[in-house]
C-alpha cells in the first residue's frame, strides 16, 4: 500500500465521518421518489453497503445531481473499501 493511497483513504474517511454527522442531524428526511434510492437507503441503514452501492449506482442516470444520493453512494463505496470511487462520488 502506498503512502498516497493511505492519505486518500484517511482523507475520505474523515470526510465521510464529517458528512455523516451532518446528514444525521438533518431534520426530517422525506421519502425519495426513486425506488432504487429507497432500496439503497434501506440497505445502507441495514448495514449492507454492497447492496446499497448497487442500488444507488442504478439510480445515478436520473439522480446524478442529487447530493444526498451521491453522499450515500460515496459512503457505501467507502465502507466497501472502494476509496477512489468514494472520493469521486464525494467530489461530485
Amino acid at each position: 500500500m502506498t503512502l498516497k493511497s493511505i492519505k486518500l483513504g484517511l482523507f475520505t474517511g474523515a470526510f465521510a465521518l464529517m458528512s455523516l454527522s451532518s446528514f444525521a442531524q438533518t431534520a426530517k428526511q422525506e421519502e425519495h421518489s426513486n425506488p432504487n434510492v429507497r432500496l439503497g437507503q434501506k440497505a445502507l441503514l441495514d448495514g449492507d453497503f454492497k447492496k446499497a452501492a448497487i442500488y444507488l449506482e442504478k439510480s445515478l442516470p436520473v439522480e446524478s445531481k442529487d447530493p444526498d444520493v451521491l453522499y450515500m453512494l460515496g459512503y457505501s463505496q467507502f465502507q466497501n473499501g472502494e476509496f477512489k470511487k468514494a472520493a469521486e462520488s464525494f467530489g461530485k
